[in-house]
């Protein structure tokens, strides 16, 4: 992690430690790296520092053991869950802070559950999700 690129919530978190019970960086990285993702090409408030480069993340997905209605929306969310922490690990290994400009190409969701005569029960999801990695500070 940038020692110098903090957020809000490493400065809450190490706030609300004792004395003497700092974290190191290393034990935090959730808190430490936090990656901004915003459609926007800038980010309020924030300086681009530098641009690292395209992200682009796709990923196709198939569930097979849908057994209730409510799995089907859940199973959804999920998928475009792990896509966003998927890119957001990419901009982490360009160095890069925040996601600008991210869009989705294509997301596509098609569900077997419905279909009459269908035994096998199941959906399937694919997503495309571009972006750009760059470092960004305070103004």
């Amino acid at each position: 992690c940038d020692p110098g690129v903090t957020d809000e919530l490493s400065v809450v978190h190490s706030a609300s430690l004792g004395e003497g019970e700092m974290e190191n960086d290393m034990d935090t990285p959730a808190l430490c790296c936090h990656v901004y993702v915003s459609p926007l090409n800038s980010l309020p408030g924030r300086r681009v520092i530098e641009y690292c480069g395209l992200v682009t993340v796709t990923m196709i997905k198939e569930h097979n053991k849908v057994m209730e209605d409510h799995d089907v929306p859940v199973f959804y969310h999920r998928f475009l869950t792990e896509a966003l922490w998927m890119a957001r690990a990419h901009v982490r290994f360009q160095n890069g802070n925040c996601l600008l400009g991210w869009r989705v190409n294509n997301f596509s969701l098609k569900d077997n559950t419905q279909k009459k005569g269908s035994r096998k029960k199941s959906v399937y999801a694919l997503i495309s999700i571009s972006g750009d990695a760059a470092r960004v500070t305070r103004c």
